[in-house]
């Protein structure tokens, strides 16, 4: 099972078709995969028991937050009877998310304001919710640093989960982004990305992941009359996990986070690779969009999106030359696809950007030219391409013997009119090549890893006879015969297009091999 068309083929159900077309969905798309299909369905169950964060399965537009009907909202603004929890007398609604509802709140004991965290009321009847709300509650309270924000107390109150903590006044990020898009100045982004790495990393000391950072996570506190960035406290550690949790815990949590921030190895479901260098690369993607004025990753869907991240396909942009190149450097080590390219942790992308800040030497460096190479050949899009190019070349030349027969038989072609004989190589050649090559080259754009070095072959014989009638050491067409400059000629372009499917489906085998290998 391919877990790169999985994770496609589940967000396709989700954003495109109704529960009710599922099935039909995944009959049509499926292929006949029972592993496959039976996976999918999985996910899809735990998607709608509301197991998944709704986030990771809404349009790149709704990515942060979730709409919900007013009269799934718990609170005053829905003009229900609940004005509070306990000891907490809730004021208004400041949030939306997948599985709850962000309050302001009163701590009456306490006489403090909180961020009340509660369950959305369609999900009240989610038997994994409470178990929900008591890990993130657990995770969060176990960690104490100044850049998270604090969890004071949380708990049941007649069946009713929730979870107070720490009032931000500044909102969060994802708020403050919309308000003033930027881009920022590299010294502000630098010191504000530090901080949070700060909190990250002390995540990461304690085996704690993420494993959803994005702005909407990032509260900001700030003093009185203060418009600028102010002080960083992540926040939410409902997608979070502990690096012992065993690997099929991973595998069923893989599919979470918001697709604009997520690393390839969460885009392409490789569970088993998800690390602190996960948590590094949103936090790339956040400092890109901070330095740039938008986000790296620009598709339409969550698809094209996961596409663009599978792909390392990074939104140019017209302020790069602004940045500082070691500022560049640090970003795009981030963000390299490859986890072991990146920092090992978040400390150590805070301690880069510290010596950004004191203008002293960075110590992370891109890959090499050559290493660079090697990903771009090992990269899956290789062996569509090579697929693309073996069509491109067989369908044309298909035709332009079929033309030609045609022209003969017509008796309007200038080189013979023996339509026997012609059909009979003609017809060699399309059976034995054209055909065999074409469908093979569907396979490759179908993204079949074995489609490679069968066609590899099926290029390399095609390669040999089309140089040995370029040399005259097997005889072309008949047609020919009386023509030498236009067989030399045709022979000629047909051993050029013979080299480049050759040397594109040469290129492809690193990919195929990696393809194969991750099938395995």
């Amino acid at each position: 099972m391919d877990p790169a068309r999985c994770k496609e083929l589940f967000l396709q159900a989700v954003e495109r078709h109704p529960p009710a077309d599922w099935p039909k969905f995944l009959d049509q798309h499926c292929d006949g995969d029972v592993g496959l299909r039976k996976r999918i369905e999985e996910l899809l169950t735990a998607h709608r028991s509301g197991a998944a964060a709704a986030d990771d399965l809404q349009p790149p537009s709704a990515a942060s937050t979730t709409y919900v009907e007013p009269t799934q909202v718990i609170g005053k603004e829905a003009n229900t009877e609940l004005l509070s929890v306990g000891h907490f007398q809730i004021q208004r609604l400041v949030g939306r998310g997948g599985m709850g509802n962000i309050f302001l709140a009163f701590d009456e004991q306490l006489e403090r304001l909180v961020a009340l965290k509660l369950p959305r009321i369609d999900l009240y009847g989610n038997p994994g919710l409470r178990k929900q709300f008591l890990r993130e509650a657990q995770v969060a309270a176990k960690l104490r640093h100044p850049g998270l924000v604090e969890i004071y107390e949380y708990g049941v109150n007649d069946s009713l989960c929730f979870m107070a903590s720490r009032w931000c006044n500044g909102g969060d990020l994802a708020a403050w982004i919309e308000k003033h898009p930027g881009p920022h100045g590299p010294q502000l982004v630098a010191n504000f990305m530090m901080q949070v790495c700060s909190a990250v990393g002390h995540c990461h000391q304690a085996a704690v992941l993420h494993l959803d950072i994005k702005p909407g996570n990032i509260m900001l506190e700030r003093a009185a009359g203060d418009t600028g960035l102010g002080t960083p406290l992540l926040t939410d550690f409902g997608l979070s996990r502990v690096v012992e949790q065993s690997q099929a815990e991973t595998q069923t949590s893989v599919i979470r986070g918001t697709p604009l921030y997520m690393s390839p190895e969460q885009a392409e479901c490789r569970g088993a690779e998800i690390g602190p260098h996960t948590d590094v690369f949103a936090l790339g993607v956040v400092m890109f969009e901070l330095l740039h004025g938008k986000r790296p990753f620009s598709g339409g869907t969550s698809t094209e999106i996961l596409d663009e991240i599978r792909a390392g396909s990074i939104a140019s942009s017209h302020v790069e030359k602004q940045v500082p190149e070691d500022l560049r450097c640090i970003w795009k080590v981030c963000l390299q696809r490859r986890t072991t390219d990146r920092y090992a942790n978040a400390t150590d992308l805070g301690n880069d950007l510290q010596r950004f800040l004191d203008r002293t030497p960075i110590k992370a460096r891109p890959p090499s030219a050559g290493r660079r190479m090697w990903y771009w050949l090992t990269n899956a899009e290789r062996i569509r391409h090579a697929g693309i190019a073996m069509l491109a070349i067989q369908v044309p030349g298909m035709l332009s013997l079929i033309i030609l027969g045609a022209a003969i038989v017509l008796g309007i072609s200038p080189f013979g009119s023996d339509v026997a004989a012609y059909g009979l190589q003609a017809g060699a050649i399309v059976v034995g090549v054209n055909v065999p090559s074409a469908i093979m080259g569907l396979k490759a754009i179908a993204g079949y890893w074995w489609s490679i070095p069968c066609g590899l072959t099926m290029s390399v014989a095609y390669l040999v006879t089309a140089t040995l009638m370029l040399l005259q050491i097997i005889p072309a067409f008949d047609i020919y015969i009386d023509f030498p400059a236009a067989a030399y000629i045709a022979t000629l372009i047909n051993s050029v297009f013979a080299a480049m499917q050759t040397i594109v489906f040469a290129m492809a085998i690193p990919a195929a091999i990696r393809l194969h290998h991750q099938n395995c």
